[in-house]
Formats: C-alpha cells, structure tokens, sequence
C-alpha cells in the first residue's frame, strides 16, 4: 500500500500533509521488525496443543536475542523500544526462570542444547539446589 499512498499523498496536498514524513515511515518499519518475531512466537504458542515451558524458553530465547540485534544501533530508530521491550522479557523471564531450567532440561527433545556454558554452570547450580531441598 506504499507505492498507492505515496501517489495519492503527491496527487492531494491535504493528504500529503497528513501523511507521515520519510523519518516517520522508517520509525513505523522499525518497529514493525521489532514487533514481527513477537507475533510469531504468539501464533506459534497459540497454535502449539501441547506447550511446554522448555519452547516457551526456547521462544523467550529468540526474542531476547533478536531484540539485542537492534539495541544500541543509532541507525535504527526504535533501538530504545528494542531495549525497553528486552527488559521487560528479562523481568518476566527471571520470574519464570528456574521452574522452566528444569523442564527444559528433563525434555528429552532439548536438555541442554538450548543453554550456553555459562547458563549450563547455572542450570547444574539450580538442580543442586533443588535435589538438597530433597534432601532435607
């Protein structure tokens, strides 16, 4: 609908002073690629008949890292959104945390090929802990 607008903003000047400058056009794509891995992961969740927290984990994963893509690039005009968006998934996702490392890691589909070394040191920090509450 682009192309159809811009002919018809070049066409009305009332239109065309109402239509969005070439700054604002790039802010609205921008935050169109922020939000289009956002949509996925809803439609993929939504779809999903027996979820599981281990692809919840899997998906939290992926938007974190699709959003630190575009943190910190001057060039990319909703890099603050990006950022703001990132945080809000790290306090969701600290809250979430330790129940969905277990179940990730007993899901014979993944046990620790979605984590890092570092989160893998974690993880075995986090089942200690719970096989000493066990324990007790």
């Amino acid at each position: 609908m682009e192309t159809a607008l811009n002919l018809l903003a070049a066409d009305y000047p009332l239109i065309c002073s109402l239509y969005p400058s070439t700054k604002e056009q790039q802010k609205l794509k921008d935050i169109l690629t922020l939000l289009e891995p956002i949509e996925a992961a809803t439609k993929l969740l939504s779809a999903t008949l027996y979820l599981t927290i281990d692809e919840i984990h899997l998906v939290f994963l992926n938007i974190q890292d699709f959003l630190n893509s575009y943190i910190g690039q001057e060039e990319f005009f909703q890099n603050m959104v990006a950022a703001s968006i990132h945080q809000k998934l790290e306090e969701y996702w600290n809250i979430m945390d330790k129940s969905s490392i277990v179940s990730a890691i007993l899901d014979p589909r993944t046990k620790l090929k979605i984590f890092n070394r570092t989160e893998v040191t974690n993880i075995k920090n986090v089942v200690q802990e719970i096989i000493d509450q066990c324990k007790d």
